[in-house]
C-alpha cells in the first residue's frame, strides 16, 4: 500500500471520527459518542500499522532537531497513561483518545510525504475541510438562534480552523489568502472570539513571514504597515456595517471587558482553588484524564478549564505540567530553526494558533482539535529534512522514495 493511500486512509478515519463527534454534539445521542470512541481506536490501529510498516524509514533519520520534539511528546503521552493508571481509569476509550493525536503525528512523520505527493492528497484534504464546514452549519444555527450564543455546541467548528496550515501546505500558493479569508469569515459567523482571533493572526503571520525571514528590513516594515492599515480599515468597515446589520462577532469582542472572556477568569480561579485543595499525592500525579470535568464541580455543575496549562496541571499534576512545558519549549525551538525556511510561515501559524487555543480554549486535551495541526507540523518536519539534505548534498538515497 503506497504512502499516499495510507495518508488518505488516515484522513478518512479522522473525518469519520470527527463526523461522529459533531453528530453527538448536535444530538447528544450516546450512539454517536460510542462511534467516536470506536473511530479513535481505529485511528490508533491504522497509525500503528503505518509505523510498523515504515519503522526503518522512521528510525533512519539521525542527528536532527526533530527527535527532540518527538521525544518530548512521547514522554508527555507516557505520563498521561501513567497518571490514568494511578487513578484507576486506564480503559480502552481513554487510552485511544490520549493516543489518537500523537499516533497520527508519528504515522504521518513515518509516511514521509514529499511536496510532489501533495497533488495526490489535495482533494481529500480540501473535501475534509468543506465537509466539516457544512456539517457544522446546524451547530452554528443551534448556537446562534436556539441557545442564544451559549453552550459548547459550537466548539467542533474549531476543526475547520485547525485545517488552515494543512490547507496552505497542500494547495497552490496563489490560493493561500482565499483559504484563510474564507475560514476567517466562517469563524466570524460562529461568533467564537478565540477562533476568530486565531484566523486573523494566521492571515497576518502568513502575509508577514511568507518565504521565511529572508526578506529585507524595508520589506518587513512595508508589510507591517500594510497589515496595520488593512486591520484598521477592516475594523472600521465592520463597525460601520454593524450599525445596519447585526454582526455578532463585533458584539462578542466588545463584551470581552464585561464577561471576562465568557467567565474564564472565574473558571481559572476555581480550577486553581480545587487544585490547591488536592492531597499532595494528587498535586504531583494529577487526577487523570479530564480530571477537571470530573472533580471541579461547583454547585454540582461540571467545568472545563478553558486553558490547557491549568487542565494539564489538574489532570496530570506537577510532573505532567513540567513535561507539557518541555513540549512547548521544543516546539518553539524547532520553529526558530525554520526561520530561514520556506516553511517558516506555516510552522509559525501552527505554533501561534496552538498556543492561543491552549491558553483560552482547548487543544491537547481534545484530541480532535489538535490532529490537523500536528499533521501539518509532521509534514513540515519531513519536508525540512529533505530540503536540508538536498542543500547539504547528503547521500543519494531519498527518504521520500516509495520503497
Amino acid at each position: 500500500m503506497s504512502r499516499i493511500k495510507w495518508f488518505k486512509l488516515l484522513l478518512i478515519c479522522l473525518l469519520l471520527s470527527n463526523t461522529s463527534y459533531i453528530l453527538y454534539t448536535l444530538s447528544l445521542n450516546g450512539f454517536f459518542l460510542n462511534l467516536y470512541y470506536l473511530f479513535c481506536e481505529v485511528i490508533v490501529f491504522v497509525a500503528t500499522l503505518i509505523l510498523l510498516q515504515n519503522i526503518g524509514r522512521f528510525l533512519r533519520i539521525r542527528k536532527r532537531y526533530e527527535p527532540i520534539v518527538i521525544t518530548s511528546i512521547v514522554l508527555f503521552i507516557v505520563w498521561q497513561l501513567c497518571s490514568c493508571y494511578l487513578n484507576g481509569m486506564l480503559r480502552g476509550s481513554v487510552v485511544a483518545r490520549i493516543l489518537c493525536w500523537p499516533m497520527v503525528f508519528l504515522a504521518i512523520y513515518a509516511l514521509n510525504l514529499c511536496e510532489e505527493d501533495f497533488t495526490g492528497i489535495r482533494k481529500i484534504v480540501n473535501f475534509s475541510c468543506v465537509f466539516l464546514a457544512v456539517l457544522c452549519v446546524p451547530l452554528i444555527y443551534t448556537h446562534l438562534f436556539i441557545m442564544q450564543r451559549a453552550g459548547a455546541v459550537i466548539f467542533p467548528t474549531y476543526l475547520v480552523l485547525s485545517m488552515i496550515p494543512l490547507l496552505l501546505l497542500v494547495n497552490k500558493k496563489e490560493n493561500a489568502y482565499k483559504i484563510i479569508i474564507l475560514i476567517l469569515i466562517f469563524m466570524a459567523i460562529t461568533t467564537k472570539r478565540s477562533g476568530f482571533f486565531v484566523a486573523v493572526v494566521s492571515l497576518a503571520v502568513y502575509y508577514l513571514f511568507d518565504n521565511g525571514m529572508n526578506i529585507s528590513l524595508n520589506k518587513k516594515i512595508e508589510r507591517i504597515l500594510k497589515i496595520a492599515i488593512m486591520g484598521v480599515l477592516a475594523a472600521f468597515l465592520l463597525f460601520v456595517a454593524s450599525k445596519f446589520v447585526d454582526i455578532s462577532i463585533i458584539d462578542r469582542i466588545l463584551e470581552m471587558k464585561e464577561d471576562g472572556g465568557s467567565g474564564r477568569n472565574d473558571i481559572w480561579s476555581m480550577v486553581l482553588l480545587y487544585y490547591k485543595n488536592l492531597r499532595t499525592h494528587y498535586q504531583i500525579v494529577g487526577r487523570g484524564y479530564e480530571g477537571v470535568s470530573r472533580y471541579v464541580m461547583p454547585q454540582g455543575k461540571a467545568l472545563s478549564a478553558h486553558n490547557d496549562f491549568l487542565e494539564v496541571l489538574f489532570d496530570y499534576g506537577k510532573i505532567g505540567i513540567s513535561l507539557f512545558v518541555i513540549i512547548w519549549l521544543a516546539l518553539i525551538g524547532y520553529v526558530k530553526i525554520l526561520r530561514k525556511s520556506k516553511y517558516f510561515s506555516y510552522a509559525l501559524i501552527i505554533i501561534i494558533s496552538m498556543f492561543m487555543l491552549a491558553m483560552f480554549s482547548y487543544l491537547f486535551i481534545q484530541s480532535f482539535v489538535i490532529q490537523y495541526y500536528m499533521i501539518a507540523l509532521s509534514l513540515i518536519m519531513r519536508l525540512h529534512i529533505e530540503r536540508r539534505k538536498d542543500n547539504s548534498g547528503e547521500g543519494n538515497i531519498s527518504y521520500c522514495s516509495n520503497i
